[in-house]
């Protein structure tokens, strides 16, 4: 009967995220960025996410706004 948690957040790395709300479940893609170093990458994308969470934005938008702000962080080594 679920997982007794409101919603769940599953990242993929280069493949992205998942985010399960209730029955519902809606995937990220995540933005190609090769031969980049991703140390660091998922600190980013959670910190975002939360706080993107915490300043009202949806699930998937929260996770889009963390999967861009990955992809700049990443953008930025190359």
């Amino acid at each position: 009967e679920g997982l007794g948690v409101p919603e769940v957040l599953l990242t993929r790395g280069s493949r992205g995220s998942t985010i399960i709300v209730g029955d519902r479940s809606e995937d990220v893609p995540a933005f190609p960025i090769h031969d980049v170093d991703p140390t660091g990458a998922g600190d980013v994308f959670a910190v975002v996410y939360l706080a993107s969470r915490g300043a009202g934005f949806a699930p998937g938008a929260a996770a889009r706004r963390a999967t861009a702000a990955v992809a700049e962080m990443l953008a930025k080594r190359r």
